[in-house]
């Protein structure tokens, strides 16, 4: 807030009554005119007053012309005991017309308290001295409606003002501007706070983005308000949130000079609300690594999070793919955090700053969500790192107890849409025709036409020469065949070498290379195979999505080795001689093989499809993870 008192006295030598003047600060004379004082407060301002109607401290300021205050002074040391902030001037101008009002708007300042007497009036007038009032006017453009007030010994106060008529009066001659009403002048420290300064935070309790603004509010010494009963899903549906933000999302904080939202702008305007805040660092390069490690926070941590944790949760579909890609990135996102904080207990210097709340807040929903001990005790540092944030009084004043995630939510069940069956014709009945308009046959054509279902275009595939090789017929030898040499494999060498014969032999007997073509398939990112349930469930979805081609298809795959990163390689069988295009349009998971045809006049290329198809272990030298069959 901004106190400001005195107008130059000389400006109205006929006029001037000591005992109106009740400034906050000392008034001293220099050359044509008496200083004004402008003091800097970060607070909710008070404007403090002693004044005296003795006659002979009347008197005594009279003879002196107004030179010295001693009411002023006598409240100047009392504000500079409770506040020695408040009893330093920062600026000092003849009057209020050398007062740069946007430049201290800018500067952080949120609101002004004038002075009425001698700063905006002359002593007992209730009109604003009219060479002040485009300076008064600029005051009320640079400032926030509901953030200037006009404090007075004479208008507003009860013992001379009881009914506050003057009060009244003021606040019309100086467009609608609040004049502080209060008790006698010797005891007149009492508290206004200028309603437009509340900043409050539209977003629920639990909401980890909503923590960033408020964990920083503690820090930086910042009132910010929770807003009550806020229901997500609702309350910002409202058209009240939308005007905040359009688009629905939260959090959104509500401030005098309008609305905020993104998490991190609101924390980052929350932080510089306090002049010189440590959470910002103390040099150029700090602010630099702080801004890095939030972007890091987000762009790194909190997405792959998010991208692992929120299909699993139903706000997103769920791919397997997607979330062994999310998991891996974010494996290799925590593993350069937990090298960073190998020597270091904050991100950036040698306490808290706004990256070590930014980056709390985002570990926080996958701690508590999702990334179980197994899976952080890769990353110790880490682990200490946020152990160590959640548990400080200020982040733990907004977060409570944290407890980290017991199990890895399931994925959830994607069951296929029933298709509704079409209602059966009700039996024909012989009635007698009722006697209705005759319908145009135009119109009767077009019902019929809308009516009859569309023919299916023909699948290419079914479109070539026949083959002598049935593929149905050779997935029920496999399927026999299969079960057959597991259950006597265990018993009696003999029978499990006739049963590869016979398996072997049978497929290549069947087999047509001028109807089908065999593919070998190796998966792209294998190093990205670091977690085994995932990399499974990867192969399970591509199988999934190849239900499209079980017409026309047949195809092992295998996950190879015992410790990770595992190898995931396959054989696949299609109809006609290249991969069916229908197939490479809709199925994605093809772009992330390598596809190599199957030369069938290389006995090692016809050895390596026996050795997948039936199951050999160790293939190639490694042990198998897993088998999956497509047929």
């Amino acid at each position: 807030m901004l106190p400001i008192s005195s107008l130059p006295s000389r400006r109205f030598p006929n006029q001037i009554n000591p005992s109106s003047s009740s400034s906050c600060f000392p008034l001293t004379q220099e050359g044509r005119g008496t200083r004004r004082r402008v003091q800097n407060n970060n607070k909710n301002s008070v404007r403090m007053g002693i004044s005296s109607n003795s006659s002979s401290n009347w008197q005594w300021q009279r003879s002196l012309g107004q030179l010295f205050n001693r009411e002023g002074a006598a409240s100047l040391l009392s504000v500079a005991a409770s506040e020695p902030r408040l009893a330093l001037p920062h600026l000092s101008v003849p009057d209020i017309r050398w007062v740069d009002w946007p430049a201290l708007r800018r500067l952080g300042f949120r609101g002004v308290v004038f002075d009425k007497d001698n700063t905006l009036t002359a002593p007992y007038s209730l009109s604003l001295w009219p060479p002040l009032d485009p300076s008064f006017r600029l005051c009320r453009s640079a400032f926030p409606a509901g953030s200037i007030a006009v404090f007075s010994n004479s208008a507003g106060l009860k013992q001379f003002d009881p009914d506050g008529e003057e009060a009244k009066a003021l606040e019309k001659s100086i467009g609608g501007i609040h004049v502080i009403r209060h008790g006698k002048s010797g005891n007149s420290n009492v508290f206004w706070s200028i309603p437009g300064t509340r900043k409050v935070l539209h977003a629920g309790d639990t909401n980890k983005n909503g923590f960033k603004a408020l964990i920083a509010a503690e820090y930086s010494g910042v009132q910010v308000e929770l807003a009550k009963n806020f229901v997500m899903g609702v309350s910002n549906k409202t058209p009240e949130f939308l005007k905040m933000n359009p688009i629905g999302k939260v959090p959104v904080l509500e401030t005098p000079d309008g609305p905020i939202f993104e998490s991190n702008a609101i924390a980052r305007y929350v932080t510089r609300l306090k002049a010189d805040n440590p959470l910002y660092g103390c040099s150029l390069i700090e602010y630099a690594h702080i801004e890095q490690w939030i972007d890091y926070a987000s762009m790194e941590i909190d997405s792959n999070i998010a991208r692992w944790l929120y299909p699993r949760l139903g706000y997103m579909p769920y791919l397997a793919v997607a979330e062994e890609s999310a998991i891996s990135s974010l494996k290799r996102a925590l593993g350069a955090l937990n090298s960073h904080l190998a020597s270091s207990t904050y991100l950036v210097g040698h306490s808290v700053t706004l990256a070590d709340i930014v980056m709390t807040c985002n570990l926080h929903i996958g701690f508590s969500r999702i990334l179980v001990k197994s899976f952080t005790s890769e990353f110790p540092h880490v682990e200490r790192y946020f152990w160590t944030m959640v548990n400080q009084p200020n982040f733990h004043k907004v977060v409570g107890e944290v407890k980290q995630a017991d199990s890895v939510p399931p994925v959830p069940s994607q069951k296929k849409p029933v298709q509704p069956k079409e209602p059966a014709k009700p039996k024909e009945v012989k009635k007698e025709p009722k006697k209705e308009p005759v319908k145009p046959k135009v119109q009767e054509v077009m019902e019929e036409e809308e009516e009859a279902p569309k023919p299916k275009p023909k699948n290419p595939l079914d479109l070539l020469p026949p083959s002598k090789m049935i593929l149905d017929e050779w997935k029920r030898l496999y399927s026999n065949t299969k079960t057959n040499f597991r259950e006597v494999a265990i018993k009696v060498q003999v029978v499990l070498l006739i049963v590869l014969w016979i398996m072997t032999s049978g497929f290549w007997d069947m087999y047509d290379p001028e109807g089908y073509s065999l593919w070998f398939c190796d998966y792209k990112y294998n190093d990205e195979n670091t977690v085994s349930f995932v990399t499974l469930n990867k192969v399970s979805g591509f199988l999934q999505r190849m239900d499209l081609t079980r017409k026309y298809a047949f195809g092992k795959m295998l996950v190879i080795g015992s410790e990770p990163p595992f190898k995931v390689k396959g054989v696949w069988l299609f109809r006609g001689q290249e991969i069916p295009k229908f197939v490479l349009d809709e199925v994605y998971d093809m772009e992330l093989y390598d596809w190599a045809k199957v030369d069938i006049s290389d006995e090692a290329q016809k050895e390596r499809v026996n050795a997948m198809i039936e199951d050999q272990e160790p293939f190639e030298g490694e042990a198998l993870l897993d088998a999956k069959c497509f047929k």
